[in-house]
């Protein structure tokens, strides 16, 4: 589930240690990018459990070991927060220049065998995505939303680990 990001990223897990006699060694742990998991992921009865009523948010403090950090992904000055209503309704919030919010609509639906979560609202187009539960029942892994790159979301290479809260 694993993969070493490029070793040119900087990681705030990066530190240095002295020796016996006290000269300095940098040691960098290099962040790692998370690939797709291998294990079956969510049905659509459970994704809308897990999703209904709660927000969703990029978890940049996850750790799957201690000292390793995943590098998570996403475009903009912040990361995105999505909310997913308990009457289907979907709203998303994003920073590039200026904050900018969606306002659409959220199902799931079935896909190669599967079943996925589907976003779409006006002006933002329709993004699907596999959803794997992780040990802990708040955290999810999906592909991290690329929605402006060239990488289909379909077979993605970049995943991230997700935060579920009840949504206020």
């Amino acid at each position: 589930m694993f993969v070493l990001a490029n070793p040119v990223m900087a990681s705030p897990d990066n530190h240095s240690s002295k020796q016996p006699g006290g000269a300095l060694i940098a040691t960098e742990i290099p962040p790692l990018k998370l690939d797709q998991p291998n294990w079956r992921p969510m049905t659509g009865q459970q994704i809308s459990a897990a999703f209904r009523g709660r927000a969703l948010y990029v978890d940049e403090a996850y750790r799957p070991y201690p000292n390793v950090k995943v590098k998570t992904f996403w475009m903009g000055g912040c990361p995105p927060s999505e909310h997913f209503a308990a009457n289907g309704v979907w709203t998303r919030s994003e920073c590039h220049r200026a904050r900018k919010s969606y306002f659409g609509r959220w199902e799931t639906e079935r896909f190669r065998g599967g079943e996925r979560l589907c976003v779409e609202a006006p002006n933002f187009p329709k993004l699907c995505r596999f959803v794997w539960l992780g040990a802990a029942g708040d955290r999810v892994f999906m592909a991290a939303d690329k929605l402006f790159w060239e990488e289909p979301m379909d077979d993605p290479r970049t995943f991230n680990p997700y935060l579920l809260v009840v949504a206020h």
